[in-house]
């Protein structure tokens, strides 16, 4: 099961006696949630860098590839 950062934010427990502190437990999986979206939007710009430069190393290999033929 893939949790979202949506999924922390909107996760409900059932109170019991002895149980957790509703505040602590709310506030912690905000928290978790923020940090969670903010891994993934990181991992998406990544993604991204990455794509950008396998061209880059595509296009460059490409002008290696000419230079070699020319000389």
């Amino acid at each position: 099961m893939n949790v979202t950062p949506l999924d922390l934010r909107q996760q409900q427990f059932r109170t019991a006696m002895r149980g957790f502190d509703k505040t602590e437990v709310i506030a912690f999986l905000v928290e978790a949630a923020d940090d969670y979206e903010t891994a993934l939007q990181e991992a998406d710009r990544l993604r991204q860098d990455v794509a950008k430069l396998s061209g880059q190393l595509v296009e460059h290999q490409e002008h290696e590839r000419n230079l070699r033929n020319t000389l």
